[in-house]
């Protein structure tokens, strides 16, 4: 075991260097964590000189999208020789359901580790104290607390001196990418909007 009051040699200077600036954005990062609870945010994002606008989603929405997707892709598929009906349905279905299966999947790793984080709890809803939990357990954790995409719906994008927009119902943005975001003002009615270069503002829906 390292010594922890032992002062950082080059290469663990350098990781820790690497690690603290490739971080992400915490108040980002508890954005996402709200969508996970249905509590959706209107935010606009600086992505690679673009601006995106829309709301923040849960993977579950392009999960189904994807679904839907290959299951039109199989109606227009041929059974490939060497199946029998059956043996296609089932691959069919296999492949058609795979996207909300990651997605469940990924649920039920989470429920796990939440489940054996229990006894490592203070009872006062704090996090676990990193030195007390096994090792592998914390870099599952920390997986879990580190979103590598955000998931948008209904988001339109533009770019400076450009008139027209670009519509899209689910977009997928590598956080990386993010070089700035910022949530949606609140109007004196409940809706929030963003407004573009003095252009008519977009208008979401209630805030609740």
């Amino acid at each position: 075991m390292a010594d922890e009051d032992a002062p950082l040699h080059g290469p663990e200077r350098d990781l820790m260097r690497l690690a603290a600036r490739d971080a992400p954005d915490e108040f980002l990062m508890a954005l996402q964590a709200m969508a996970k609870q249905r509590l959706h945010e209107q935010v606009g994002l600086l992505v690679n000189g673009m601006i995106v606008i829309g709301e923040l989603g849960d993977p579950e929405v392009l999960a189904s999208l994807l679904q839907v997707r290959r299951g039109a892709q199989i109606e227009r598929a041929e059974r490939p020789d060497g199946l029998t009906d059956a043996e296609w349905d089932e691959l069919a279905q296999d492949w058609i359901s795979e996207p909300v299966r990651m997605v469940e999947d990924f649920q039920a790793r989470e429920a796990a580790l939440d489940e054996a984080l229990e006894p490592y709890l203070s009872g006062d809803d704090s996090p676990p104290r990193s030195r007390e939990i096994p090792g592998e357990m914390e870099r599952q954790l920390e997986g879990f607390r580190t979103s590598s995409h955000i998931t948008l719906t209904n988001a339109t994008i533009t770019a400076a001196g450009v008139n027209a927009t670009t519509s899209v119902p689910v977009m997928r943005i590598a956080i990386r990418q993010v070089a700035g975001w910022w949530l949606a003002p609140l109007n004196e009615d409940g809706t929030t909007s963003i407004s573009l270069w003095g252009g008519e503002p977009r208008i979401f829906g209630d805030a609740d």
